[in-house]
C-alpha cells in the first residue's frame, strides 16, 4: 500500500552523490569567496537602510514626502 502512494507522485528526486572524497582545500577556500560577497551585501543593506529609514520617519511624523 505504501509503494502505491509513492508511485502516485508526479515528480521524484534522485541525487547522485560523488563517489570520491571531497577536497578539503577547496572547501576551505569557499570561505574566502564568501567574504567579498558578504562585504558587498552589508554595504548595500547599510546604504539602503540609511536612505529608507529617515524617509520613512519623515513621512510618519511630518506626513509629507521630503523634498531633497
Amino acid at each position: 500500500m505504501a509503494n502505491a502512494n509513492l508511485d502516485a507522485y508526479p515528480a521524484s528526486l534522485e541525487i547522485a552523490y560523488p563517489e570520491e572524497p571531497r577536497n578539503r582545500l577547496t572547501t576551505f577556500f569557499r570561505l574566502f569567496t564568501v567574504i567579498p560577497i558578504m562585504i558587498l551585501y552589508e554595504v548595500l543593506v547599510y546604504s539602503t537602510s540609511t536612505i529608507i529609514l529617515p524617509t520613512l520617519l519623515m513621512i510618519l511624523f511630518r506626513r509629507k514626502y521630503p523634498r531633497w
